[in-house]
């Protein structure tokens, strides 16, 4: 189950407040409109929970994953981990390899679909969560679709990937779906909007809830303890890391490669896109490099010249040349 409170902060309104209904428009910042940034954070996570079914004589703690997974519209899943630990106390827990989820400078689609996971495993080895710590500042561990890619030999790639893939093979602490849209409020919809928003493992009973300043949940004027939960922030902005969107653009693709989906027309269009725009940038790079050898004292063979001829009649790249040309 899913609430959601106010984002902004001043003397009027503080961080936190009332947790709403999601199909109600609580942001002043209004909801998320097509072309606006967006970063979705994970703030942190309450366990309240001990599941594990095995556990040895004297454990009282979880061996602890914290994941995400979202997608847009049809387009493949991009798997996050954001922390891994053994022998966890019961209690909050924010100090993840990586809080953001996603980050985009230009929303295109009308349904962002998210997943959190929250799980204690049974059987992880204590190397690999070693290993996995060791380079938790890596898009191998923080996109794990690309961790067989990493070349990194001792990350125990096949592990982490296996480990992720089925997570939910191991005992569920937290396990919540949603679907936010770009839509009016009070039409049954949950609103994408800039605030915070609290995924609970189970129904809330009745009663006042808010968020804290904190981030923790208070029931009643009282902290929430009947089950746990977690806390996300959705802002209209992003992070300026070219290097992180293309992990992200480069983790759906992998996710599509690997089958994790079927295969579908919207699926087959993504990853035409996505090399369609490379292969164009590739040419345009090309076009600027031949230019560049035409300065004085230098010049292009006879097929140099015709490949340069044909790339500026491209008419995909007559537009980026003409804006050059301009500038110049």
């Amino acid at each position: 189950m899913w609430r959601g409170t106010t984002h902004e902060t001043s003397s009027e309104t503080r961080r936190g407040g009332e947790l709403r209904h999601l199909d109600d428009a609580f942001s002043v910042e209004g909801t998320f409109q097509n072309a606006d940034p967006l970063r979705v954070r994970l703030n942190g996570v309450m366990v309240r929970e001990r599941r594990d079914r095995f556990r040895p004589p004297g454990r009282r703690d979880n061996d602890l994953i914290v994941k995400t997974r979202y997608r847009f519209g049809n387009e493949p899943p991009v798997e996050r981990l954001h922390y891994l630990e053994k022998e966890q106390a019961l209690g909050w827990r924010g100090d993840f390899f990586d809080d953001v989820i996603l980050s985009i400078p230009d929303l295109q689609h009308d349904r962002l679909h998210l997943r959190v996971q929250v799980y204690d495993l049974d059987g992880v080895s204590t190397d690999l969560v070693k290993t996995i710590e060791k380079f938790s500042e890596s898009a191998a561990v923080l996109f794990p679709q690309l961790a067989i890619y990493a070349g990194i030999a001792t990350l125990g790639a096949d592990q982490l990937v296996n480990l992720v893939n089925n997570v939910d093979q191991h005992d569920e602490i937290l396990d919540e779906k949603i679907t936010f849209e770009l839509s009016e409020p009070r039409t049954r919809h949950k609103l994408l909007q800039p605030g915070y928003f609290v995924c609970f493992r189970d129904e809330p009973v009745d009663g006042h809830l808010e968020l804290r300043d904190d981030c923790r949940v208070l029931q009643n004027g009282d902290e929430y303890t009947d089950a746990s939960y977690a806390v996300l922030e959705f802002e209209k902005d992003h992070d300026d890391d070219s290097k992180r969107e293309i992990d992200q653009r480069v983790a759906k693709l992998v996710a599509e490669l690997n089958g994790k989906r079927r295969s579908s027309e919207p699926a087959l269009h993504f990853l035409r896109e996505t090399l369609g725009v490379y292969s164009q940038y590739k040419k345009l790079e090309r076009l600027r490099e031949l230019e560049r050898k035409r300065q004085p004292r230098k010049r292009l063979t006879r097929r140099e010249n015709e490949l340069r001829a044909e790339l500026e009649a491209d008419p995909i790249l007559e537009p980026c040349i003409r804006d050059a040309d301009d500038e110049s």
